[in-house]
């Protein structure tokens, strides 16, 4: 009876590796679109615009735009969470799924997969201050010159342009969101555009930071994801006006933060450092008093609630640092330092910060 019980278990399990293996004996585009997941054979596409995938016998084109990641043929399941992870932008997620992956049997399609999402993984660790920007930077650029066709290429474009901004290189930054901006598709346009405008901002050149947040809302994209890339170009509108009309500049971006959703952590720190750049703007010209504690609220907002924010939680620890040094409290300017040396410690804000208590003798 026993020998019985492990005969047909051991049948159970064998159809059951069977049926999983069949499972994957096919790619797997999971879409954005009505039809979630669409299944078939991948087709090498001459361009990073399209996935193209053979679904009985006929070749059918996705759009790049539509796809959100993709399972390939008879690889490990760990590589396909890893590829949805990056999706979803759980990077902790990711660094786990990336760690199951079976060391030495990938080739092809899921080689360059594996590759990318490890470059990602790094890069964005690199801008939440946890590793190096230009050792990540260097990995993702030889993964986009050796994969100019992969579907992974415009995203690999636009993490090269937030790499250089984060750099401080400008010119970098437009660069490679340039060529995000160039493709023919108005969400893809808005996004390069909506970057190139903050990093534009980050090295205080309003006027072009303006152009490129007016090209973005011109840009004719719909959706959720450009629904909230909007609001992101007006805030960045409304801080360039900043310096010429504050008080409008602050009404605008407050209207703006009651319609960020609660969840979006990200969103919300960037406007209210907007928020804050604006007051501080306002207390350099009228040196009141509450101008700059508007401006240390509101940076102070996303050093304690939003300080999973990456960049944006460096620019807060920045301008903090400053404000205590206006406020005369040194030892407290040296903590937020401190604190920028320790989380971020290769963030341009962390270098512009010891600079400034250089400069102030502190």
């Amino acid at each position: 009876m026993m020998r019985r019980l492990v005969w047909v278990a051991g049948l159970w399990i064998s159809c059951w590796a069977g049926l999983a293996q069949a499972a994957n004996d096919f790619d797997v585009v999971h879409t954005q679109g009505k039809e979630a997941v669409r299944q078939g054979v991948l087709q090498e596409s001459d361009s990073p615009l399209k996935v193209i995938l053979k679904q009985n016998g006929v070749d059918r084109e996705i759009p790049i735009n539509e796809v959100k990641w993709i399972d390939f043929m008879n690889t490990p399941s760990a590589l396909n969470t890893a590829a949805r992870s990056a999706s979803e932008n759980n990077l902790k997620e990711l660094k786990a799924a990336l760690g199951r992956v079976p060391a030495g049997n990938l080739s092809g399609d899921a080689a360059a997969e594996m590759a990318y999402l490890e470059a990602y993984a790094a890069a964005r660790s690199a801008l939440l201050g946890d590793g190096d920007l230009r050792a990540a930077a260097t990995a993702l650029v030889q993964w986009n010159d050796k994969n100019p066709k992969h579907y992974r290429h415009l995203q690999a474009c636009e993490l090269l342009g937030d790499l250089a901004a984060a750099l401080g290189n400008t010119e970098g930054a437009r660069k490679f969101y340039g060529e995000v901006a160039a493709v023919p598709i108005p969400e893809y346009r808005l996004r390069a555009a909506v970057a190139l405008g903050r990093a534009y901002l980050s090295q205080g050149k309003l006027a072009e930071a303006d152009k490129a947040f007016d090209v973005g809302l011109t840009a004719g994209a719909q959706g959720e994801t450009a629904d909230v890339l909007i609001a992101i170009a007006k805030i960045g509108k409304a801080q360039c006006l900043g310096d010429k009309d504050s008080e409008s500049a602050i009404k605008s971006i407050k209207e703006a933060i009651e319609d960020i959703p609660a969840s979006d952590a990200e969103m919300s720190a960037r406007a209210f450092n907007a928020l804050g750049n604006v007051f501080e703007i306002q207390y350099g010209k009228s040196k009141k008093p509450d101008d700059l504690q508007e401006a240390f609220f509101a940076f102070l907002k996303v050093d304690m609630l939003y300080s999973d924010s990456g960049d944006s939680h460096a620019e807060a620890l920045f301008h903090l640092v400053k404000i205590w040094t206006v406020k005369k409290k040194a030892e407290r300017a040296r903590e937020a330092l401190e604190n920028l040396q320790k989380l971020f410690p290769n963030s341009r804000f962390t270098s512009q910060a010891a600079a400034y208590l250089k400069s102030v003798g502190n």
